[in-house]
C-alpha cells in the first residue's frame, strides 16, 4: 500500500536493510587463506633430457681377449669413450703398469657423417701427454693414422687405422708395454661398418702371410660372428661359414678355421675374459 512507503524508508533509515542469511555453494565451502586445513602440495614437472649440468657417467668399456694363430694376443675393447691409466685403479678401461696417472686420458669416439667416426684424445690430469712429440692441450686433439701418443714417461702408442673401409681401429703398444697381456689393443666398431678382418693382403687388422682365406669378425646385437669361406668350427661341431659367440664372452672359446692340411693343424683363434690382474708391462 502507497501510505506505508514513508514508514518503511523510516525504519531502514533507523535500522538498516535487513540481512539476508548466507548461502553456501552446492560445492562446499570456500578455503579462507589463513585457514589451518593442509595446504595444496604442488607436483614438480617432468624432467627435461639434457637440462641437468651433471656431467656424464662414464660406462665402462666391455672387453675381452683375442689370440689369433701366428698373430698374436689383442685386448678387444668395445665402447664410445675408453679411458686409460693405472693398474691400481678399477675405473681405467685400458690399466697399465706404468708411469701413468690413475685415470691419465680418455679416448672419445664420435660420429660424423662427413668423415665417419673420429676418436679425439684428452688428458684427464696434469700428468705428461703428448701427441707426435707436442704436448697435448686440455681440449684435447683429433688423433689420424700413425699419430704417436706418449703417456708419462714409459707408455707409448700408435694409432693405426689399417682398413679405412672399418670402423675399427688399433693401438699399437711400444716398447715391450702390453695391456692384459696383449702387445694391441684393438677398438673394435659395431655392426657391418666395424668389421675386425684377419687375412693376407694390406689393410688388414691383423696380417697372417700364409692365410688363404679371410676372416671376419662382426660384432652385432650383442653376438660376435665369425666368417670364413674356408668354414669356421666350434664346440667340435661341423665347420660353417659362419660361427656366433656371445659378447663378451663369459669363458674361453676356441674357433678353429678350415681342414687341417697334411701335418698342419686348421687355423686356430680363441677368446677368454679380461682379465685385470694380467696386466702389466
Amino acid at each position: 500500500m502507497a501510505f506505508l512507503d514513508p514508514v518503511r524508508r523510516l525504519m531502514k533509515a533507523l535500522f538498516g536493510a535487513p540481512q539476508v542469511p548466507a548461502v553456501e555453494p552446492e560445492s562446499g565451502p570456500v578455503a579462507l587463506p589463513d585457514s589451518p586445513g593442509p595446504k595444496p602440495r604442488i607436483q614438480p614437472g617432468p624432467a627435461v633430457p639434457g637440462s641437468t649440468d651433471a656431467p656424464r657417467a662414464h660406462r665402462p668399456a666391455q672387453r675381452f681377449v683375442l689370440s689369433v694363430d701366428e698373430g698374436g694376443q689383442f685386448l678387444v675393447a668395445v665402447g664410445d669413450e675408453i679411458t686409460i691409466g693405472h693398474v691400481r685403479t678399477s675405473e681405467a678401461d685400458l690399466p697399465f703398469l706404468a708411469d701413468v696417472g690413475s685415470l691419465h686420458v680418455r679416448l672419445r669416439r664420435t660420429d660424423s657423417l662427413r668423415e665417419g667416426p673420429i676418436w679425439r684424445l684428452a688428458p684427464l690430469g696434469e700428468e705428461r701427454t703428448e701427441r707426435n712429440g707436442a704436448p697435448l692441450s686440455r681440449e684435447g686433439a683429433r688423433l689420424v693414422d700413425g699419430d704417436l701418443v706418449r703417456l708419462g714417461e714409459n707408455l707409448s702408442f700408435l694409432f693405426l687405422v689399417p682398413d679405412p673401409a672399418s670402423h675399427t681401429v688399433l693401438l699399437e703398444l711400444m716398447h715391450g708395454a702390453e695391456c692384459a697381456g696383449a702387445k694391441t689393443v684393438c677398438l673394435l666398431g659395431e655392426g657391418e661398418g666395424g668389421r675386425l678382418r684377419i687375412g693376407a693382403a694390406e689393410g688388414r687388422h691383423v696380417r697372417i702371410p700364409n692365410l688363404r682365406h679371410e676372416i671376419a669378425i662382426v660384432l652385432s646385437g650383442g653376438r660376435l660372428e665369425f666368417r670364413s669361406e674356408s668354414g669356421v668350427q666350434a664346440s667340435g661341431r661341423e665347420p660353417r661359414a659362419n660361427a656366433t659367440l656371445p659378447f663378451p664372452p663369459p669363458q674361453r672359446f676356441d674357433l678353429s678355421v678350415g681342414r687341417p692340411e697334411g701335418s698342419r693343424p686348421p687355423f686356430s683363434i680363441s677368446l677368454s675374459p679380461f682379465e685385470v690382474e694380467e696386466s702389466g708391462v
